[in-house]
């Protein structure tokens, strides 16, 4: 009864703290009230006053640009004939936005569409307008209607005199009563006033003719620094806000300046407005305050009962509960919250081989189970009960497999007096079970990686088929329109009989040509792109070969667009590497260099060296124009394949988008560095860095013999006549001594025999009947003579080098030429030796 009762007064206690926090509240709440409505009066009032503003200033200046706009059509007219004018008078009444239209004579005879007269010749705004003036007149009163009206005058000019005035009068009654405005159904005073303060139109008239300021200064609610304030800000054309305390609440005065005559708009935004506002607030929240604190109320009442139930439930229920643990089967710990104290019921031998007595779950559960377990405990204080499997140590040590399932038990005020468990043995289900789960994820397992095998070749595959479609009709467009072009210029120069020119077209063209042929072998290693898969040649070269030929090339794609093309290559000597790769990178980024530039702009090549290590340097290349650049987020897509820029102009050729990133393949590959920096408008330079190996010590062997001779031998071998009667014929046409051998054996035999250092070089097929290319190159590397070592092999051989190069090398084979043979490719290389 003790505990019942405190739970009453509880209650009563929390409805009295709820009933103080509500008052409270709504004192706040009455006073944050208050400064809401005025703000958000103010906020109404500027937002009207704005519009009032707009749409005076609006009209004013509509009328005025109508008048100056039908002044240009009654100077073109005939005005002189009074029956025209009226005509036209008549027409351009119909779409006026005045009262009354009327057409001025320099002899002050006015007349309105509707044939009426009247002088005006005295009146201030009549004179001002026959000497050039426009402008708009404040209040007056109409000689012809005898209403209040203000005119708007503008002169009517022939050979820049004015022979006629153009007069558009509207009525202050229209004026005014777009200036009536309401709020809580109570009227606002709105006034157009002079700058002086005078009210010339208000939507009370009864104010009309009266001066505004002396007004306010007669109602003795303002300071005079407020008044002062007003009438400086009124001379300077500011807007401005007084506030003043009306007969039932704060009242609000703000005033804004016209764009016309000086005039400002002022408004009166009335005390009664803001009390019925602030009333009307007040009254619905105390309404609502009655209803929640009778809601809350009635709630508290209606959990006293429940709970008063639920106590009789309750004891009923602890009953229940006893006689179920009573007959149960499974093993039961009831834990006292208060006393820590726990009791087992149930058959303990059973399931642990314990005696009850001698429980102990620290003892029975291992770290993890313990941890399980506190969890379990915290979820039950938070109304979280469910069951958990869990192993619990018997006295043998051996760990069994239970499920347990704990039950919280509450008193009235909802506090946890005791935990109920209930703990089943289920060590044999779950040794099933985990078998079922192996064997099953056995199999799932399987399954699973047999289908990511399968989606990841498809998405392969699909990658390198669009891949390689898209690559080819990107990188084989320029070659081959400089192939297309030269020819053409080629064909111009021999119709013109310039054989020298014609000459210099057609080596154009071969050069074109051999790009165009190392593009379409390169196109074999395309479907290794995606894992960056490229093989790298090793073959000797010099930069001044691959300068000279981007010169050749740009200058004459450079010139054509009239962009400047510079080069300043600061590297000579001989280096090792794929120097067919290094041209594609040079090309992709030089044809994107000129291809983005402007007219009158720079593309500029710089390529420099430094030592790196023992064997290697690193070569720096920088490839900068003066173009459109690129904004962030093209650099951030810039080497994703088939990406462009949305912003390219239309003049610029379209692309695949691959350039740059096949760049990146190469550059990768080459365990190299790339860097762009670009800014919108201001164009791009990108720096790569290439570590190159140096020449070795055995091919400066080679080119000290090969200078040392006067005439270079090339011993050519190949089983098909017609190929080797092509090479053996290019090669002797550039000065060289020529030997042929149609199979290996053959040639193995013929340098065998031939007197030592006689053959500097041998040309050689790969496939071959009886001794291949590479049987042929292992053969002659192990003759005991002393040009074994020294000779120059190159493998000719129609397969791609990432079948043949590797083996080539292997082979002792010093060069790798695709097929068709290429007579300078095959002279870089030599010249490069040497």
């Amino acid at each position: 009864m003790k505990k019942e009762k405190l739970f009453r007064f509880g209650i009563i206690g929390l409805f009295i703290a709820f009933v103080f926090v509500i008052v409270s509240s709504f004192a706040v709440f009455f006073q944050r009230n208050a400064e809401r409505v005025e703000q958000t009066n103010l906020y109404y009032l500027e937002q009207d006053s704005g519009r009032l503003c707009g749409q005076i200033d609006s009209e004013l200046e509509i009328g005025q640009n109508y008048l100056r706009n039908i002044a240009s059509i009654f100077a073109d007219s005939s005005i002189d004939n009074l029956e025209e004018m009226q005509l036209l008078l008549e027409k351009m009444a119909e779409e006026s936005p005045f009262d009354n239209l009327y057409f001025t004579y320099p002899d002050g005879t006015s007349y309105r569409f509707s044939g009426e007269n009247k002088n005006v010749f005295e009146r201030e705004y009549f004179q001002k307008a026959l000497k050039g003036e426009s402008g708009i007149t404040e209040p007056i009163i109409s000689k012809m209607t005898g209403k209040e009206i203000i005119v708007f005058y503008h002169p009517v000019q022939k050979n820049n005199s004015v022979c006629a005035v153009l007069l558009g009068v509207l009525f202050t009654d229209n004026i005014a009563d777009k200036l009536k405005t309401t709020f809580m159904d109570e009227s606002v005073y709105s006034a157009i006033i002079s700058a002086d303060g005078q009210i010339l139109i208000g939507s009370n008239s009864r104010l009309n003719g009266n001066n505004l300021l002396e007004e306010i200064q007669n109602w003795e609610v303002f300071g005079e620094d407020s008044v002062e304030t007003m009438k400086n800000n009124m001379a300077q054309r500011k807007s401005g806000l007084l506030s003043y305390k009306g007969l039932e609440d704060t009242s609000l005065v703000i005033y804004r300046p016209l764009g016309k005559n000086s005039w400002y708009i002022i408004q009166n935004l009335p005390s009664a407005i803001l009390s019925n506002m602030k009333g009307a607030i007040n009254t619905a929240a105390v309404h609502l305050a009655i209803a929640l604190s009778v809601g809350f109320f009635l709630l508290f009442l209606a959990l006293f009962l429940w709970f008063r139930k639920r106590y009789g439930d309750l004891y009923v229920e602890n009953q229940r509960v006893g006689a179920i643990i009573a007959s149960s089967y499974n093993l039961i710990m009831e834990y006292d919250v208060q006393e820590k104290r726990t009791t087992w019921y149930g058959d303990s031998e059973k399931i642990f081989m314990t005696d009850k007595n001698q429980m102990d779950l620290t003892r029975m559960m291992d770290a993890a189970a313990w941890a399980i377990f506190k969890k379990q405990i915290e979820d039950i204080k938070n109304d979280k009960a469910y069951s958990v499997e869990l192993q619990l140590k018997n006295h043998e040590g051996v760990m069994v497999w239970c499920n347990c399932r704990l039950i919280a038990i509450k008193n009235l005020n909802g506090d946890i007096i005791r935990i109920l468990g209930i703990v089943r043995n289920i060590d044999e289900e779950k040794k099933k079970e985990f078998a079922l789960i192996d064997e099953k994820d056995r199999m799932e397992e399987s399954y699973r990686t047999e289908l990511e095998r399968a989606l990841e070749e498809a998405r392969e595959a699909n990658s390198i088929k669009s891949s390689f479609l898209k690559y080819i009709s990107h990188d084989l467009r320029t070659p081959m329109n400089a192939v297309i072009g030269m020819n053409k210029l080629s064909s111009k120069a021999l119709k013109e009989g310039d054989i020298q020119k014609a000459e210099f077209y057609v080596e154009r063209t071969r050069s074109a040509a051999n790009y165009l042929m190392s593009l379409i072998s390169g196109i074999l290693e395309m479907v290794h792109f995606q894992k960056s898969q490229i093989s790298l040649k090793e073959e000797p070269f010099s930069f001044e070969g691959i300068v000279n030929d981007c010169k050749d090339f740009f200058h004459y794609v450079s010139q054509k667009r009239q962009i400047s093309f510079v080069i300043e290559n600061k590297v000579s000597g001989k280096y090792l590497g794929d120097f067919m790769r290094i041209c594609q990178i040079l090309n992709n980024l030089l044809e994107n260099a000129v291809k983005f530039n402007k007219p009158d702009g720079t593309v500029r090549l710089q390529i420099t060296a430094s030592r790196r290590d023992e064997e290697r340097d690193e070569l720096q290349i920088v490839v900068s124009d003066t173009g459109i650049g690129m904004d962030d987020m093209q650099m951030k897509r810039l080497f994703e394949p088939f990406s462009r820029g949305t912003m390219i102009p239309s003049e610029v050729e379209s692309g695949t988008g691959i350039g740059l990133a096949i760049v990146k393949h190469i550059v990768d590959a080459m365990d190299g560095k790339i860097h762009v920096e670009s800014r919108k408008g201001e164009g791009t330079t990108v720096h790569l860095m290439l570590p190159i190996k140096r020449i070795a010590a055995d091919y400066t062997a080679f080119s000290k013999r090969i200078k040392e001779k006067e005439k270079i031998t090339v011993l050519v071998v190949d089983d098909i006549e017609i190929n080797l009667e092509i090479a053996a014929t290019l090669i002797s046409g550039e000065g060289y001594q020529v030997m042929t051998a149609g199979n290996g054996r053959e040639a193995l035999e013929l340098f065998a025999n031939s007197p030592t250092d006689s053959i500097d070089i041998i040309l050689t097929d790969i496939s071959m009947p009886e001794m291949d290319g590479y049987e042929l190159a292992k053969a002659i590397r192990g003759l005991e003579r002393k040009d074994a070592r020294s000779v120059y092999i190159m493998a000719l051989s129609a397969f791609d080098y990432e079948e043949s190069g590797g083996k080539a090398k292997e082979s002792g084979m010093n060069a790798f030429l695709n097929k068709p043979f290429d007579m300078k490719q095959f002279s870089q290389i030599i010249k490069a030796e040497t």
